[in-house]
């Protein structure tokens, strides 16, 4: 027969709850079965009894088993509240909250933008928080949401002020966190743990890149710059060591892992390079690059007719390109024809950085916003000297005023068009084709100057004659 104090023991240890009306039956019934075991000649160790006794009598008498019950209970009631909270904030950031943010958008009011999208994160992680899931969790489901809509990279521009400062504070408490002395203490630990993490991760990943019918040198690239931990494993880490999942120990060698895992990182990149180099096969013909890399690029900014044009005019001449506008509703529209444009303010850096400026060969901008087109130019040249910046300006004014500002490709729209035009009517008035191309390339030649000498001498008349407030001496509209 086996001894009943160990049973009992066990028994104490385990997630067993009984209700509230049970407290002095459970104390009875232990008694009883004591002195049943006692007259039934069972062996027994009285220090033993006496020590399961009080841990029993502990345990109810301080309502630890009452309030397992209601725990349990509570929990058990909560799950169909996690459910329904997963779902409502799957509901609002697929549908409500675009819905929101496209009417801030489209009043141009990017400061109602951002109060409404943080104020709706906070939301998120306040309802899962509720229902006894991590903060964490609900930002991240809203987040995963808004970035499949139209508004991502305005999201990120305007998230990016915070994202810094809030992820330099992350980390800084994640490494106060770390015991370094641990480091000493478990290299042999990490000697294992590290490089099987490594070896482990990256072959899975190169595995699935290559179940995917991709080249072998960018299933090697992306095995081995994968390869490492990251930085959500701390958040996971800390909420496992909080739920009591990680001893002290265990999240303290985990947490090390994670932190050589990044600090390697640099490494496994260049060795990544190196042996994926000896699988590189060269392209079918020179100097195609597809346009899903965004290097050497077009970067169109506004999608106005303009815009759209320059769009189909680099589509049909197979040149890389990305289009971005202020409107949400040209957005749209231009999605649902199938176009790469995308929301966003271009005067972000980190819309900047989504577009790929730094690697980008040209930008092209047009607005009818002449003062913000202007300013945009101007400020694109500086921040990224090596780029093509074209913009299309009203006047001859305004392209002067640029060119002195050094953006080069800065030019007039109604000019050309006027001289097509102007081409169409002479030959259909029966002048000969010889002629009118003539005529428009005197027009054209040493920077319009035959228009220029014009619209000066037209201004110096106007102002003369003290023109009526009707006629523009600077011919704007054309």
């Amino acid at each position: 027969m086996l001894p009943w104090g160990p049973g009992f023991t066990g028994l104490s240890t385990t997630s067993l709850r009984t209700p509230t009306a049970f407290p002095k039956l459970f104390r009875d019934g232990l008694d009883r079965l004591a002195l049943s075991f006692h007259h039934g000649g069972g062996r027994r160790d009285e220090g033993v009894d006496r020590l399961l006794l009080r841990r029993v009598e502990h345990l109810v008498g301080d309502g630890g088993l009452v309030t397992g019950v209601e725990h349990d209970l509570d929990h058990l009631a909560l799950q169909p509240m996690v459910v329904g909270v997963i779902v409502g904030i799957s509901v609002v950031g697929r549908y409500l909250l675009p819905a929101v943010l496209g009417y801030c958008a489209n009043r141009r009011q990017m400061d109602a933008f951002g109060v409404v999208l943080f104020l709706a994160v906070i939301a998120a992680a306040w309802a899962v928080d509720h229902v006894g899931i991590s903060m964490t969790l609900g930002a991240f489901l809203l987040g995963m949401l808004l970035s499949a809509s139209d508004f991502r990279y305005q999201i990120e521009a305007t998230v990016a002020p915070y994202k810094a400062t809030l992820m330099g504070l992350f980390f800084i408490a994640v490494g106060m966190s770390i015991d370094v002395g641990a480091l000493v203490r478990d290299w042999e630990a990490l000697l294992v743990h590290v490089p099987v993490v490594l070896a482990v991760k990256g072959a899975v990943l190169i595995g699935l890149v290559l179940a995917l019918g991709i080249a072998p040198s960018a299933a090697i690239r992306t095995g081995f710059y994968l390869s490492q931990v990251g930085e959500f494993a701390f958040v996971l880490l800390g909420a496992a060591a909080v739920a009591g999942l990680l001893s002290a120990g265990g999240h303290t060698l985990a947490m090390l892992v994670v932190a050589v895992s990044m600090i390697l990182n640099p490494l496994m990149v260049k060795a990544g390079d190196r042996l994926a180099s000896r699988f590189q096969t060269m392209p079918a013909s020179v100097g195609e690059e597809p346009a899903a890399d965004l290097e050497r690029h077009v970067v169109v900014i506004g999608y106005d007719e303009v815009g759209q044009l320059i769009d189909l005019m680099l589509e049909r001449a197979n040149i890389p390109h990305i289009a971005f506008d202020r409107d949400i509703n040209v957005v749209r529209q231009g999605k649902r024809s199938g176009r790469n444009v995308h929301f966003g303010d271009m005067y972000s850096f980190a819309t900047q950085e989504a577009a790929g400026l730094g690697e980008a060969a040209a930008v092209y901008v047009t607005s009818r916003d002449m003062d913000h087109a202007k300013g945009l130019a101007v400020t694109l040249h500086r921040l990224y000297p090596h780029l093509d910046v074209y913009v299309r300006v009203r006047t001859l004014g305004d392209q002067d005023e640029l060119v002195a500002k050094g953006v080069r490709h800065a030019g007039t729209g109604y000019i050309e068009s006027t001289l097509v035009r102007g081409s169409m009517l002479l030959k259909g008035l029966g002048v000969s084709e010889d002629d009118v191309s003539q005529l428009v390339n005197e027009l054209q030649r040493n920077d319009y100057a035959l228009i220029r000498a014009g619209y000066a001498e037209f201004g110096k008349n106007s102002n003369a004659d003290h023109a009526s407030p009707g006629v523009r001496s600077k011919h704007n509209e054309f």
